[in-house]
């Protein structure tokens, strides 16, 4: 397959026609097409896009459908395969008890069907009975050594080529590899991981006829007056897998006879907004956790369940897969850039950061976090998706966190230090202001709950995030060492540090109007936090079940002091208003004490 790839390159703004490095997209399209027609296999069955029929589309909705998967891929299909297992860059393999709750139904049914048969049947039923009884107490004894075993791998996929189009590629990977679970025949499963998901020509084909159903529908949008960016073709063309585009192609209606991919009805949920960046200083968002929720819910009842996530990473698309066949489950991360996501070790990381001194200081730090974050992200969904976590607690619990870390990172209260301390991420950033409470600091970390890996990672986050601007913060954690090569590299001139402020002879006043006009103005703090906490906290069972204590704790302690703040600076305009904001604070907890 490779000696027939494909090697384009987007033409120079400023090349001509005659430029050698110059090839018209009419000529790339027929050279595309007479490629993919010359290969029998995929001609034969097109895997994308033949999984459903007419009848189906106008009956059935997209959200009952559930793609059942007939194999795990990394034991079925790679185990026993060694050119496929030398294109795996990361494996890990877990392996706990299975869970007790349908052995626990099992028996009580069990007794109760034993109490009936032992009152209405005759003796010699029963010694039937005792026979039955004994063949599946064996059983029984067979399935407690069962063990449920957790894969998370990440494999070799087709190397990105084309820097702005990862979104086209992920899409590829993530029908490509979900093909592979729930496709009849483990020969066919097998062609499609070893051939497909390797194949530039199959790509090439992919993208151009996912350009060519955007440019149709751009001219629908036209001509009935609707077009309007990115619906154009120079947008189109650029070949940037926009969020419009991806809606479309996941949610249009049935009727839309173009579209092919919204026709197979993929059990793919797309979140462009994913990033733990995005999750901790964004506003959550609640419909796609309650679209999460449910997914959560068909991997609990299904025991064979495939679902495939598109995962936006600021500036990078991939793909996890969280694939469940009986007592075994993997979780499967494609990276289009071929970056050990899981496995690198810090080291390796930098020597990838380092390989682009050419990046501002920003996307130097998107692309930082796009290679360490992945992780966590798999943990997340590990632990909510085959786990007992709530995501709704999880993310709430992280976005709660980490907007309170923001607060005492740029206004410091020294009267409630102390109290502040309850934050377990709180001594992130002041570690250069508050010197004299580092020992306090460091004991807060033992204040966690069932949540303590998650949270522990993102503490090293958030100290990335601080030391990535700053050159003078010091630090003994290796991954924050990572980012302190980063910044010592790049120019800091003109960035505002967290320290250059906090360390200035200020008053706690003027760091509090910095931080609501730079960080988080009143009306941010309504939209953000506010809103989000009275669409998921009601009642005092709500606040029970999402908010672990030393998050109940932390909020009072910054409602107190921050309150008591504001009655003695009430002068302010900017301050008046955030006082209402406050009241709401006030009440929306006190209310549930």
């Amino acid at each position: 397959m490779e000696n027939h790839s494909l090697k384009l390159s987007a033409p120079s703004t400023t090349a001509r026609f005659s430029s050698e490095q110059y090839i018209p997209r009419a000529i790339i399209l027929d050279i595309v097409k007479e490629i993919s027609e010359s290969i029998p296999k995929f001609i034969e069955k097109n895997y994308f896009f033949s999984h459903s029929s007419k009848k189906e589309e106008s009956t059935i909705d997209r959200k009952s459908i559930q793609y059942h998967s007939n194999r795990i891929l990394l034991k079925d299909i790679i185990s026993n395969d060694q050119d496929n297992k030398d294109k795996i860059i990361y494996k890990n393999s877990t392996t706990t008890k299975q869970i007790e709750q349908e052995k626990k139904i099992k028996q009580i049914r069990k007794q109760e069907e034993n109490k009936i048969k032992e009152e209405q049947n005759e003796i010699e039923n029963k010694k039937k009975e005792k026979e039955k009884e004994e063949e599946e107490e064996e059983k029984e004894e067979e399935e407690e050594e069962e063990f449920e075993t957790i894969h998370i791998w990440q494999p070799k996929v087709l190397k990105q080529r084309k820097n702005d189009s990862c979104g086209y590629y992920c899409l590829y990977n993530s029908l490509t590899i979900l093909n592979s679970c729930f496709i009849g025949t483990k020969e066919e499963a097998k062609l499609i991981y070893s051939e497909y998901l390797e194949s530039r020509v199959l790509f090439w084909h992919f993208y151009w006829v996912s350009i060519k159903l955007f440019l149709e529908k751009s001219k629908q949008k036209k001509k009935d007056k609707q077009s309007r960016y990115p619906w154009n073709e120079k947008c189109i063309l650029k070949g940037v897998l926009e969020r419009s585009y991806v809606e479309y192609m996941f949610k249009s209606g049935v009727n839309d006879n173009m579209n092919m991919i919204s026709r197979q009805h993929y059990p793919i949920t797309v979140l462009p907004d994913w990033a733990i960046q995005s999750l901790k200083n964004n506003r959550l968002p609640i419909d796609e956790i309650k679209e999460m929720q449910r997914i959560s819910q068909l991997f609990k009842s299904s025991s064979n369940y495939a679902h495939v996530f598109m995962i936006g990473q600021s500036i990078h698309w991939i793909t996890i897969v969280i694939n469940k066949v009986n007592n075994h489950s993997e979780i499967i991360v494609l990276d289009s850039r071929n970056h050990n996501l899981l496995g690198a070790t810090d080291d390796e990381v930098m020597q990838l950061v380092n390989k682009h001194p050419e990046l501002s200081d920003h996307m130097r730090k998107s692309y930082l976090f796009s290679l360490i974050e992945p992780k966590l992200i798999v943990q997340i969904l590990k632990d909510c998706m085959l786990g007992d976590s709530d995501l709704t607690k999880t993310l709430l619990q992280l976005n709660l966190t980490c907007f309170l870390e923001n607060f005492y990172s740029h206004v410091n209260n020294n009267n409630n230090n102390n109290n502040n301390n309850n934050n377990n991420n709180n001594n992130n950033n002041n570690n250069n202001n508050n010197n004299n409470n580092n020992n306090n600091n460091n004991n807060n970390n033992k204040d966690n709950d069932n949540t303590l890996s998650i949270f522990n990672n993102l503490n090293i986050n958030n100290k990335i995030t601080s030391n990535i601007t700053s050159t003078t913060t010091t630090t003994t954690a290796t991954s924050i060492n990572i980012i302190g090569s980063v910044s010592s590299s790049s120019s800091s001139s003109s960035m505002i540090t967290t320290s250059t402020i906090t360390t200035s002879n200020i008053t706690q006043q003027q760091q509090l109007i910095y931080w609501l006009e730079n960080y988080w103005p009143p009306s941010v703090i309504e939209y953000n936090i506010c809103q989000v906490l009275d669409s998921i906290i009601t009642t005092k069972e709500d606040m029970d079940k999402y908010l672990e204590c030393h998050i109940l704790e932390s909020l009072s302690v910054w409602i107190k002091s921050t309150s008591d703040h504001l009655k003695n600076h009430s002068d302010v305009k900017l301050i008046q208003r955030f006082s209402i904001t406050m009241n709401w604070f006030d009440k929306k907890f006190l209310n549930f004490q």
